[in-house]
């Protein structure tokens, strides 16, 4: 609550998102969010323990991070009894974990054209759905533990990835037209 009135303090307006970074991702914390009017959440991969198709999906076990995080998932509040509440819901995305780790660990912006292209690497070709690569990292990635870092990355936003034909967009943008399935 302290983070959502710090936002809107310093910029005028409410969050319509969070990232809760490797925290309280459980159904209380989920249900506080819906609670506050946020759209939706961003959450590491292994934040996430089961997922399945909205209607008639069988549950399948992600605790690992091995799942499709290109695409936005929504999570149901529910009853006592288990049942889900169709109209108390969140949105979550969960960025990509080990180009994430790349980034703030192993050196992948160390120049804009690598990393572009291991981004555009990062794509499954035959997927049949648009897909969303997201990264999270610390703000202190840039010009604290990478040094330069920050002008990498706006080389590569500038110049370097239009070359692979990403197209650069933000969450909501991208969820107003990809509902979360």
């Amino acid at each position: 609550l302290w983070g959502l009135a710090d936002f809107e303090g310093r910029f005028g307006f409410k969050a319509e998102a969070m990232w809760l970074p490797e925290t309280a991702a459980d159904d209380n914390t989920l249900r506080l969010l819906i609670d506050q009017g946020l759209r939706y959440a961003i959450l590491s991969p292994y934040q996430a323990e089961k997922i399945r198709e909205l209607e008639n999906g069988k549950w399948t076990d992600v605790s690992a991070g091995n799942f499709d995080t290109k695409r936005p998932y929504v999570w149901f509040d529910r009853t006592p009894e288990g049942a889900p509440i169709r109209n108390r819901s969140i949105v979550l995305f969960f960025y990509d974990g080990p180009l994430s780790k790349a980034v703030a660990f192993d050196g992948a912006l160390k120049d804009s054209a690598s990393f572009a292209a291991r981004l555009s690497g990062a794509f499954e070709p035959a997927a049949k759905h648009d897909q969303l690569l997201s990264i999270a990292i610390d703000g202190e990635t840039f010009g604290h533990h990478h040094k330069f870092a920050d002008m990498t990355l706006a080389h590569a936003f500038r110049h370097e990835i239009k070359k692979h034909g990403i197209t650069v967009t933000n969450f909501s943008s991208y969820l107003d037209s990809h509902p979360a399935v």
